[in-house]
């Protein structure tokens, strides 16, 4: 497909399309049919879109006498003769199917049993045992030895360059195509274009750059069918709705430390999961330089015939939970990870809503210490020649200040890679000690990435701290991590042993719990830091936001009408469901359905009432419905901060004008200014008192003093910067 879709201008006169099928890991996890059903579903979309008229189909080698099959060469020699016989049957079949094509059969099993049977003759003198196994000095290219080498194999399952060059000479020799000059190893210059190699398989999208396997022939595309599945068009369909629930739902998802991402090799990508499906769509929707995760599913889920063609082209892996062997357990994993790609894992497992991490399961360490030790014992090369590599664990927090919130925010925090090498000499003596120790190594890590406290009472304090310091920053503060985790370690060093800190703590926990009573948010509160909560001024501060709501209604009216039932259906799909962990997700999913339907709707509203319903008008109406949609996304957020301000004015202007609840309300409201007063106070008096004592107090005063440097000078400030640098006045003064 990646080949198809570069739109490839090579002559059809002039190009020869090879398909080799390699003969890795085949016996056990192919059958014959499989891998003929590939084969030929390629030929023809290659003829379809390319109008490819020149095959040269190779035969499967006798790779029964390799190394390898040591003890099953009765078996793997069944599977051969199977293939090569369907195989020259499906030739002539395609040969009759398509007059205008001409396909060569290569005997790849006669030449390299020639080579096989007369080794002297080509200067081998080693045919059984491999290179790698007699000198353990492995290479990035299977195929380049030095010249004169004696080896006929490479290691357990590859050929060396000597017998490549002879199939090459062989081939040349053969002449398949007489209007096109081909030159055998060795020669110093060519008549053919070498392209970059392509792997075909079910689901071809990837690519890889690799020197051509077969001598001098020049692949310009190579059939691998035991590599696993790459990502199709189902996975990036699913990416493309992700993004676009994601952009809709977050205001912002931002990404730090990706500089600790490696460049290369596999990866097991170890994040949180605290939010449903959200967690591995945000994972792999933002994920730098667009690299795609393969996911874990139980092998049940692919029994049936249409789900397992849907989960591998998504790029999912089966996971078969039966077994207690790891190595058949993560089989699957095993084989895209030889391919340099990366798994995502949840070591959780479960999604939760915990004021800390939940309990971490072994699988992620067991999966990536059993590969480690499968290409150790095992370290034949890769299809593409080069060799396998290590996975290393990438771990990876997830953070939401307000999971379940419409235009909230989410933070991706990236750690440092782990590499196995230091755990393998115990796994190797102990695997499950190991496992325990890299899943407690891991968890570690994921902790310094992430916002952790003992209890729930523990972090509300620690937020409502924070929300006092960096007044509506919220989600959006780039330090958030930091420090809200360093509030809930002040508050668990000091309070034990400075009573003001305790209540102070206390204190904090009240102060929003009274908040949440009364449906307030701090920020209400804090518009009367200089002045009491009056009758007058909270009827000014509601007239104020209501002319400003009504002067601003008529541009954002048709915008909020449109999509009036989706923020219906979202605020009821939240509101009915008791687990945090799962609204965003329902909220989300009930988004996507609706979505069609409604712009449909409005759509053929526009097309018809706005323009006539006439065929131009109808290309009108469709970028008309573009341009609706994206100003309301991109113009949401002020609106919907104004409008929860304004019902929040509304609540207090209910409760201290008129009186609602026997004035009893206005009585908590006023109560709840000074207990506010009393906290900012008390946290600003913490912070000085120990920010050169408390490491976790340093951290908070850092923060500050960064926003502090930003406004510079007070005096030369105008305007809302002004009126922000106000906010950290008291802290100007050291």
């Amino acid at each position: 497909m990646h080949y198809i879709n570069s739109m490839p201008d090579d002559d059809p006169a002039t190009t020869i399309y090879v398909i080799f099928v390699g003969i890795n890991d085949l016996v056990g996890h192919v059958q014959p049919t499989d891998v003929l059903e590939c084969i030929s579903t390629q030929i023809d979309r290659l003829h379809q879109a390319v109008d490819a008229k020149q095959f040269l189909v190779f035969n499967m080698v006798p790779f029964d006498k390799s190394p390898r099959e040591t003890g099953e060469q009765a078996m793997a020699q069944t599977w051969i003769e199977q293939f090569n016989e369907q195989l020259n049957t499906t030739i002539t079949e395609k040969s009759a199917q398509h007059k205008d094509m001409q396909m060569v059969l290569i005997d790849t099993h006669t030449i390299i049993s020639q080579v096989l049977n007369n080794p002297e003759s080509y200067g081998i003198t080693q045919g059984t045992t491999d290179y790698y196994a007699r000198t353990h000095n492995p290479r990035q290219d299977a195929n380049a030895l030095d010249n004169g080498n004696v080896y006929f194999w490479f290691d357990k399952a590859h050929m060396t360059n000597v017998v490549h060059a002879q199939l090459s000479k062989s081939i040349v020799d053969q002449d398949p195509f007489p209007n096109i000059k081909l030159m055998s190893t060795g020669g110093s210059s060519t008549s053919y274009k070498v392209s970059p190699i392509y792997r075909l398989d079910e689901f071809p999208s990837r690519t890889t750059h690799a020197s051509p396997p077969v001598g001098g022939v020049g692949l310009l595309l190579q059939l691998y069918s035991n590599l696993a599945m790459p990502f199709g068009l189902g996975h990036e369909f699913v990416i493309l709705v992700s993004r676009s629930a994601l952009w809709s739902f977050f205001v912002d998802i931002k990404l730090q430390d990706e500089h600790n991402i490696p460049s290369e090799g596999p990866m097991i990508v170890a994040a949180t999961h605290h939010n449903m499906i959200v967690d591995p769509a945000v994972l792999s929707v933002t994920f730098p330089d667009h690299r795609r995760f393969h996911y874990w599913a139980k092998d049940s889920m692919f029994k049936h015939p249409l789900a397992k063609r849907f989960l591998e082209n998504c790029g999912v892996v089966p996971v078969d939970r039966k077994t207690r062997n790891n190595a058949q357990l993560y089989a699957a994993t095993y084989d895209v990870m030889r391919l340099g790609e990366s798994v995502a894992v949840f070591p959780e497992g479960t999604s939760h809503t915990l004021p800390h991490l939940g309990t971490f399961k072994d699988g992620t360490s067991f999966a990536a210490l059993e590969y480690a030790k499968v290409i150790e014992q095992d370290p034949h090369p890769n299809p593409d020649g080069s060799l396998p590599r290590k996975a290393v664990i990438l771990p990876v927090g997830i953070v939401y200040p307000e999971k379940s919130k419409y235009r909230s925010v989410a933070i991706v925090k990236y750690g440092k890679p782990i590499h196995v090498d230091p755990y393998m000499d115990t796994y190797y003596q102990d695997p499950k000690k190991a496992a325990k120790q890299l899943t407690a190594d891991l968890r570690s890590a994921i902790e310094g990435l992430t916002v952790n406290a003992p209890d729930w009472e523990s972090r509300d304090a620690a937020e409502m701290a924070r929300w006092l310091l960096f007044p509506g920053e919220n989600g959006s503060m780039r330090d958030y991590i930091s420090v809200t985790q360093s509030l809930i370690g002040a508050f668990a060093d000091l309070s034990a042993s400075d009573l003001d800190i305790a209540l102070l703590e206390q204190s904090l926990r009240a102060y929003k719990m009274e908040l949440e009573a009364l449906a307030l948010k701090d920020s209400h509160i804090a518009k009367y830091n200089e002045r009491d909560i009056t009758a007058a001024s909270t009827t000014m501060e509601l007239l104020r936001r209501t002319m400003a709501s009504m002067i601003d209604l008529p541009l954002f009216l048709p915008g909020l009408v449109g999509h009036l039932p989706l923020y219906v259906a979202g605020y009821y799909a939240g509101k009915f469901e008791i687990y945090e962990e799962v609204r965003a997700q329902n909220k989300i999913f009930l988004g996507l359905l609706m979505v069609p339907f409604v712009y449909i709707l409005a759509f053929i509203w526009g097309w018809y009432t706005l323009f006539g319903g006439t065929f131009f008008g109808f290309f009108a109406a469709l970028a008309t419905l573009g341009v609706f949609v994206w100003y309301h996304v991109v113009s949401i957020d002020e609106r919907y901060e104004n409008f929860k301000d304004l019902v929040g004015r509304w609540r207090l202007f209910d409760a201290v004008v008129l009186g609602r609840g026997m004035w009893r309300r206005k009585e908590r409201i006023l109560q709840l200014k000074q207990l506010r007063d009393s906290n900012l106070q008390g946290i600003r008096r913490m912070v000085k008192a120990y920010k050169g004592k408390n490491d976790h107090v340093h951290t908070v005063w850092l923060a500050i003093r960064s926003r502090v440097k930003q406004f510079g000078d007070p005096a030369k400030l105008h305007g809302r910067r002004k009126k922000l640098a106000k906010q950290f006045e008291w802290s100007f003064e050291e």
